[in-house]
C-alpha cells in the first residue's frame, strides 16, 4: 500500500483499487512457484510468507433449502490462531460485522481490544470526511490523548524554582553551619567552612570581572578544591565549562571558544595541559594567598553588582559529542539543576545520606551527586582523583559509608560481578547512561534486598534525569522481564511518546520521545540553529512559549504508563555511559590528509560490550602496502590513525579498531551499506609482529586479556588499549590480575604499563616483593641494611633516568626511593 504523500482516504482508496486489480491479473500464477521465488526463510514459530492477514467477506454463503428445517450458519472457534493477527469482516444484512483473531502468547486482550477500539475511530473519522488526509485522522480516543498528554504528566510539585544553586547551598550551611559537607582526600569540611571557602573565591572571580552569564573554565581534579570551586564559580554569578585535562589540546581548545570562556580556574600541575590561550588564569594553588584574603562573608549572587543572578540564569555548560564533527555544548540553567535535586519523587535526599561523588565533572551524572548532596544537607564523599580498579572503587564505598551512589550502566555491571558485597551498606543506587542487563538486575534484587536500585534516564539536554524506575527487593526481581523499564517521569517534568507529526502514539506503539519541562536545557551554546531543529515548539504546553526536546530515542508506553526503550533512531550510541555520535568520529577522522571515506560503527564484543570500529579508505583509492599513498608523508597504517585519533578524541570516543578498506560498501542507491562492513578479526589492527607470550605471567596474563577483549591470540609488545581495551575494561583487568597473580595492582599500573611484557614484569616484580615481605616477616634475624650503590651504578641509573620524560622520571625515582626503603627496613 502507497502511503507517500500524505493522501487522503479517497485517494488511498483509488490506489489500493490499483494495486489490488494488478495482483489479481496474475492470481492464477501457482502458489509453489510463488514459494520458490520468494523463497522465505523457514520458521517454525511463524508464517513464512505473512503473518498478519486481512479478509473481507462480501460475498454471501450458499444458502440451504432443506423441507422441514430452518438453516442457519454457526460460527465455530477453532481455538487457534492460524496467523499471528488476522482482521475478518463480513457483510450482513447491510452492516459491517468484524472480528479479531490473535495469538494469545504474543497479544494480550486488552491490547487487540484497543486496537478494534482505533480501528472504529479510524472509520468514524472517514465516514465523517473521506476527503482528509491520514495524517489527520486521530485514532485515539480524547479519553487516551488525555492520559497520555496530561495525567501521566502531572508531575508538578511545589520547590524553590525561582532560587539558584548557590543561594539553596548558602540557606544550608547557614542552617547547618557544623555539619559534614564533604569528605575528600582525607580532608574533613563542614558546610560552614565550604561556604567560606567558596566566598572568597567567588569575590576574587568577580573582580576579574566575572557576572552573571560569565563562562568560567573550570580545570580542577575530583577532589575538595573542585566542589569549592565548582561553587566559587556560581557565587560569582558565572557558569561553570568543566575541561578534562585529558581531552586532547584541540578539543579544549575548540571548547573555550565555542563556550565564550572569560576566565579559567586550574590546578597550577594542570595548566600546562591546556591549549594556548590569552585568557586570565587562576591557579587555585598559586594564587591561594589572594583568595584568601577575600571576605568570607557571604554576598547576595550579585544583585549589588552590576545585575543579579536569577534561575534563569547558566549554571553550566556542558560538552558532548556532535553529529556535525564538532562537540556541542549544553546550557543548563540554575531551574534545571534545582529541579533535579529538590522536592522530587525518584530518590531521598537528605542529611542521614552520605553521597559518592565520582563521575566527571564534565559528565553530567555530577549534577546529580554534587548538588543533591549539598543542597539537601547530605555528606558528599569524593572518591580519590584519577581512575580506580573496581576493589579500590568498593574499598572507597565501604569505608565511607556510601547510601546513595549512581554508576553508569557499564561500571554498573562489573560493580555486580565483581565487587557486588561492596555495595551491601547502599541504600540507593542509582544505574543508566545505557541499558541495564535484565539478570544483572534481578541479582542486585535478590542478593542485596536492602537497596533500592533505580534505573535512571535522561539526556544531558534535559538535566541529567528525565525518567526513573525504582525497583527493590524480590517482587520486582520476579517481575524483571526482556528490559528494564525507563519508568515514568520525575518531577517537574513532561514525557510524550510523538509519531511524526508530534501527535501522541498508543500504548504499546513505538514513536520519539520528546521531553519537556523545569529540566530543559536553554539549548546549545553559539548554536541557534542546531537548538532551533531540536528544542521545537511545544504543542501541548498550557503557556506560550513552551519547547520540547527531540531526544532520538524510539520507545513505547507500556500499559501501566512506564516508558520502555527500544532504540535511536539515529546513530548515536551510549559507550560507558557517555553519549557519542559517530559522525562526529567520522568527521574529524574524515579531515586527515591520508584518508578518502570513513564510515565508524558500533560494534558488540563477545561478553556483551559495546566498541567503536572505524572503516577507512586511503585517498586516491590505492590500498597502503609497500609504496607510499599518493600525496601523503606517511602511510595509512593502523597505528597512525591511532595516534591522529588520541590526539584529537577524548578516550571514550577514540575507535577501539581501525579498519583499511580498498572501498567502502555500498546500497544500491549509492549510500555505505554499514551492515556489510566486515566484522575485524583482531580489534586492534596491529601492524607489530607478534610474539607469543614466554612466561608462565605472560601466558596468564594473555589469556585474561584474550577473554576480556574477545581476541583471540595476544602477543607480549600487544598494548591493552591497542586491543580495544579501555578504563573500564582496565578495572576488570586490575581485579583478575589481582586474584591470579595475588598481587596489589592499582589500576594506575596498567595505564603506565600497557604491554603484556611490561605489565607480566611488573606483575612479577609486585609478587616478588610481597614473597620477600612475607619471608622478612616470618624470620626472627635482624634486618642488614643493603648495600650502597656504586658511583658506576649511580651513573648508569641518571643516565637513564635523563632518557625519560620527567613523568616517567618522577616514576623512576618514586619506584627507587620504594624500593631502598623496602630493602633497608624502613
Amino acid at each position: 500500500t502507497d502511503l507517500s504523500g500524505t493522501p487522503s482516504f479517497a485517494e488511498l482508496l483509488r490506489r489500493v483499487s490499483a494495486s489490488a486489480l494488478g495482483a489479481y491479473a496474475h492470481q492464477e500464477l501457482p502458489f509453489e512457484k510463488l514459494v520458490e521465488e520468494l523463497d522465505p526463510e523457514r520458521d517454525l514459530s511463524r508464517n513464512s510468507l505473512f503473518q498478519v492477514a486481512f479478509a473481507f467477506e462480501n460475498v454471501p454463503l450458499p444458502s440451504f433449502d432443506l423441507a422441514g428445517l430452518e438453516v442457519d450458519s454457526l460460527s465455530v472457534e477453532g481455538g487457534a490462531s492460524k496467523f499471528d493477527l488476522t482482521l475478518t469482516i463480513s457483510e450482513v444484512g447491510g452492516r459491517l460485522v468484524g472480528g479479531m483473531e490473535y495469538r494469545t502468547d504474543l497479544f494480550a486482550c486488552e491490547t487487540v481490544e484497543r486496537m478494534v477500539a482505533h480501528l472504529r475511530n479510524i472509520f468514524e473519522s472517514i465516514v465523517a470526511d473521506a476527503s482528509q488526509s491520514l495524517s489527520s485522522i486521530q485514532m485515539l480516543s480524547p479519553a487516551e490523548v488525555r492520559q497520555l498528554v496530561e495525567e501521566w504528566n502531572d508531575t508538578a510539585t511545589v520547590y524553590p524554582k525561582d532560587s539558584t544553586v548557590h543561594q539553596l547551598f548558602e540557606q544550608q550551611a547557614a542552617l547547618t553551619p557544623d555539619a559534614t559537607a564533604l569528605v575528600a582526600g582525607g580532608e574533613t569540611i563542614s558546610y560552614g567552612e565550604l561556604n567560606r571557602r567558596a566566598n572568597r573565591l567567588g569575590l576574587h572571580l568577580r573582580k576579574l570581572g566575572v557576572r552573571a552569564e560569565s563562562r568560567v573554565g573550570v580545570c580542577v581534579e575530583r577532589g575538595a578544591e573542585l566542589i569549592s570551586t565548582l561553587l566559587g564559580v556560581l557565587k560569582a554569578g558565572g557558569a561553570y565549562v568543566p575541561l578534562d585535562a585529558e581531552y586532547p589540546k584541540e578539543r579544549v581548545a575548540y571548547m573555550l571558544a565555542d563556550a565564550g570562556v572569560s576566565v579559567i580556574v586550574a590546578q597550577s600541575r594542570l595548566i600546562d595541559a591546556l591549549p594556548e590561550h590569552d585568557l586570565p588564569v587562576v591557579s587555585i594553588d598559586d594564587a591561594s594567598g589572594d583568595i584568601s584574603e577575600e571576605s568570607a562573608d557571604d554576598f547576595d549572587g550579585g544583585a549589588t553588582f552590576d545585575g543579579g543572578v536569577s534561575a534563569d540564569n547558566l549554571a553550566y555548560v556542558i560538552y558532548t559529542s556532535g553529529s556535525t564533527g564538532r562537540p556541542k555544548g549544553v546550557a543548563v540553567s540554575h531551574r534545571s539543576v534545582v529541579r533535579l535535586v529538590k522536592e522530587t519523587n525518584y530518590v531521598e535526599l537528605t542529611p542521614r545520606e552520605v553521597v559518592l561523588q565520582y563521575a566527571p565533572v564534565s559528565f553530567d551524572a555530577s549534577t546529580f551527586e554534587v548538588w543533591g548532596a549539598l543542597l539537601n544537607g547530605c555528606k558528599l564523599f569524593v572518591a580519590p582523583a584519577g581512575k580506580l580498579s573496581l576493589r579500590e572503587l568498593g574499598e572507597q564505598v565501604s569505608a565511607a559509608g556510601v547510601t546513595t551512589m549512581w554508576l553508569t550502566a557499564g561500571l554498573f555491571q562489573q560493580m555486580v560481578e565483581e565487587e557486588l558485597e561492596s555495595l551491601r551498606g547502599v541504600r540507593q543506587l542509582l544505574a543508566g547512561g545505557d541499558v541495564l542487563r535484565p539478570a544483572q538486575v534481578e541479582r542486585v534484587l535478590r542478593e542485596l534486598p536492602e537497596v533500592c536500585l533505580i534505573n535512571g534516564y535522561g539526556p544531558t539536554e534535559n538535566t541529567t534525569f528525565t525518567c526513573c524506575h525504582r525497583m527493590r527487593g524480590e517482587r520486582d526481581a520476579t517481575a524483571t522481564g526482556a528490559s528494564v523499564p525507563l519508568g515514568r517521569p520525575v518531577s517537574n517534568t513532561r514525557v510524550y511518546v510523538l509519531d511524526g507529526e508530534m501527535r501522541p502514539v498508543a500504548l504499546g506503539v513505538y514513536g520519539e520521545l520528546y521531553t519537556g519541562g523545569d529540566g530543559l536545557a536553554r539549548g546549545y551554546a553559539n548554536s541557534p540553529g542546531l537548538t532551533a531543529e531540536k528544542f521545537v515548539p511545544d504543542p501541548f504546553g498550557a503557556s506560550a512559549g513552551g519547547r520540547l526536546y527531540k531526544t532520538g530515542d524510539i520507545v513505547r508506553r507500556l500499559a501501566d504508563g512506564q516508558i520502555e526503550f527500544q532504540g535511536r533512531r539515529d546513530g548515536q550510541v551510549k559507550l560507558r555511559g557517555f553519549r557519542v555520535e559517530p559522525g562526529e568520529v567520522e568527521a574529524l577522522l574524515g579531515e586527515h590528509e591520508a584518508i578518502g571515506e570513513c564510515a565508524v560503527v558500533v560494534r558488540e564484543t563477545a561478553h556483551g560490550g559495546k566498541r567503536l570500529v572505524a572503516y577507512v579508505t586511503p585517498r586516491g583509492g590505492e590500498l597502503p602496502g609497500v609504496d607510499q599513498l599518493p600525496d601523503a608523508d606517511e602511510r595509512l597504517s593502523v597505528d597512525e590513525l591511532r595516534r591522529y585519533a588520541r590526539e584529537r578524541l577524548p578516550e571514550y570516543m577514540t575507535p577501539a579498531a581501525f579498519v583499511v578498506l580498498a572501498h567502502l560498501p555500498l546500497t544500491p542507491n549509492g549510500k555505505i551499506d554499514r551492515a556489510a562492513l566486515p566484522d575485524p578479526a583482531q580489534p586492534n589492527g596491529t601492524e607489530m609482529a607478534y610474539i607469543a607470550p614466554r612466561t608462565p605471567a605472560e601466558e596468564t596474563l594473555a589469556g585474561i586479556w584474550s577473554e576480556l577483549l574477545g581476541v583471540t591470540r595476544v602477543g607480549i609488545r600487544d598494548n591493552f588499549f591497542d586491543l580495544g581495551g579501555h578504563s573500564l575494561l582496565a578495572t576488570q583487568l586490575a581485579s583478575r590480575a589481582r586474584a591470579a597473580f595475588a598481587v596489589d595492582l592499582p589500576l594506575r599500573a596498567i595505564f603506565e604499563h600497557p604491554t603484556l611484557e611490561d605489565l607480566a614484569a611488573l606483575i612479577n616484580v609486585q609478587a616478588q616483593r610481597t614473597d620477600n615481605a612475607m619471608t622478612t616477616a616470618m624470620t626472627t634475624d635482624a634486618i642488614v641494611p643493603a648495600p650502597s650503590a656504586s658511583d658506576e651504578e649511580v651513573e648508569a641509573l641518571l643516565a637513564e633516568i635523563e632518557q625519560l620524560s620527567d613523568e616517567q622520571a618522577r616514576m623512576a625515582l618514586a619506584a627507587n626511593a620504594t624500593d631502598s626503603a623496602t630493602s633497608n627496613g624502613n
